[in-house]
This record gives structure tokens, sequence and C-alpha cells, in this order.
């Protein structure tokens, strides 16, 4: 009697981890998107065409399928090993449209998604960001004095290395990012929840050993802030969990400490890892304010 207590008793606690794992990777699936617009673009890139998805609350518009009166846009970037088909991120992009109201675009990067090249960590893939800056400011309905950018994880990274120094953002919304990515990556980990990330991650083709010092300097905030340039500092907000296990918190300091950020532009979250879930409002209020408040 006794194993078969047991096997029910393993085969319960199976059930209910795989329903709370249900839970949290699969939250936004049942998410409605029938009050947002959505149109498929590609966007040329030198060698490649950008895969993206723009977004328009559907109050806004007309007959046509424009807006009525020209939109500010926000340009949304994944992170590492996601696309522009995941419920999870397209979640930003359908609140901060209704919410603003903005016209949002989002894009699959070089070797992510439906967008051809090699998926690896390199400056080729950062350097496809200003053609899309390019693109997205002669879209239709667009006000291109009013752009902005928000990006998470690998997207945060490239919002401090790239929507950081284009003054064409009004304002940058970044979260988890790193501050140098060849040192965060490389770093030995101080528990075991680490080590599982990185390893994990170098399984996804992050590869800290194969980033050169000159792709790092290239795409690390921390040869791209420019310290004394208070118009670009106070155009960033930034959003970081304490424990996060990939990004080091560390580098969140890093980055506070570097464009001397005030309390009302960053948001420190005692928890929720690396990728925040079941943080969103707190997040999405976060950006929703910072972003009225520029644009």
């Amino acid at each position: 009697m006794y194993w078969i207590f047991c096997l029910i008793l393993i085969i319960a606690l199976i059930y209910l981890f795989f329903k709370y794992l249900r839970v949290k990777l699969t939250y936004f699936v049942r998410m409605d998107t029938s009050n947002v617009y959505i149109r498929d673009l590609k966007i040329p890139a030198g060698d490649i065409e950008i895969n993206a998805k723009l977004f328009f609350p559907k109050f806004i518009l007309n007959e046509q399928d424009q807006p009525r009166t020209k939109l500010p846009l926000i340009f949304l970037n994944h992170g590492w090993s996601m696309n522009i088909r995941m419920k999870v991120f397209q979640q930003w992009a359908i609140s901060l449209a209704i919410g603003g109201p903005f016209a949002c675009l989002i894009y699959d990067c070089r070797g992510h998604g439906n967008t051809p090249g090699k998926k690896r960590l390199n400056a080729k893939m950062f350097n496809d960001i200003p053609k899309i800056f390019d693109f997205g400011e002669k879209l239709a309905g667009i006000d291109h004095d009013r752009m902005a950018f928000f990006g998470i994880s690998m997207g945060a990274e490239v919002a401090l290395s790239r929507a950081y120094s284009d003054r064409r953002m009004k304002a940058v919304f970044a979260i988890s990012s790193p501050y140098n990515a060849k040192s965060n990556f490389s770093r030995k980990p101080e528990s075991f929840s680490e080590r599982l990330a990185l390893f994990f991650l170098r399984l996804a083709g992050v590869k800290p050993k194969k980033i050169s010092e000159k792709t790092n300097r290239s795409i690390s905030p921390e040869f791209i802030f420019k310290e004394n340039d208070p118009d670009l500092n106070s155009r960033v907000f930034l959003v970081h969990a304490r424990d996060d296990d990939t990004i080091s918190f560390k580098e969140f300091e890093k980055n506070r400490r570097a464009l001397n950020l005030p309390d009302d532009q960053v948001l420190i979250l005692e928890r929720g890892s690396h990728m925040l879930l079941h943080q969103e409002l707190l997040i999405l209020s976060s950006a929703l304010r910072f972003f009225k408040s520029k644009l």
C-alpha cells in the first residue's frame, strides 16, 4: 500500500508542477487582440528583410484603417530566442497601443522568428536597428517627431546601445539590460539558479567566449553611455528584478549609476526573475507614465 501512496503522490506533484508551468508560460495565450489592427510588414535591412508587425488601436482608425490623427510610434524589441508571434511579447504592443494611444512596431531581429540570417549576438544584428528606425518614421499615420523605444533583455541591450544614442528616440524604456554583456555572461555564478540560467543561455547560443572585445564594445551600454549628456540620459527608464539570475542586479546598478537616474526613472522589483512574468501591470503602468511624459 505504501508504494501505491507514493505513486499517487508523485503523480499529483507532477500534475501540479505542469499545471503551474502551464499557467506561467501560457498566461497570455487567450489575450483578446480584437481591439487592435495588426499590419504585417517587411523592413529592408541590407542583405535581408526583417519580419515586422505594426499595431494600431482600432478606436482611432478611419474606414481605411489609418489613424485619424498622427500617432507617436513605439518600437518594441524582443529578447534573445523570442519572436513576435509570441503572445508574451505581443502583450506589450497591444497594451501600449490601446493605453497610449500609440502605434507600436515589433519585429523579429536577425536570425529570430521569420527574419533570416544567423542568430548571433553581434554588432551586425544590432546595426539593423537604425534601418528599422528609418523605416518606421516614414510610415503613414506616424508622428516622426514622437518616437520611443521599448526593449526587454536583449532588446533592452539594444535600447541602451542603439536607441539611446539616436536622438530621434524621445524615450527609451529598458527591461533587464546588462551593462557589459561579455562580463555579465562570463561571470562566476553565485548560486545554483544563476549557474542554471547561464547554462541554458549558452545552450540557446549566447556564448561569451565568442564575443570579441570589438563586438562587446559595440553592443554593451558601458561603452555607449555619455555620462555628461543629461539630454540623452533623461530619456531613459530602467526596470530590473533583484532575483534576475540571467542579468545580474549589479548590472542594473552600474547602468543606473552611469546614467545618474533619479527614483522616478527606475523600477526595482523584488521578484519576477529575468522575464518579470506576472509583474506586467507594474511595468506597463510605469511605461505608459514615462512615454506620455516624453511624447
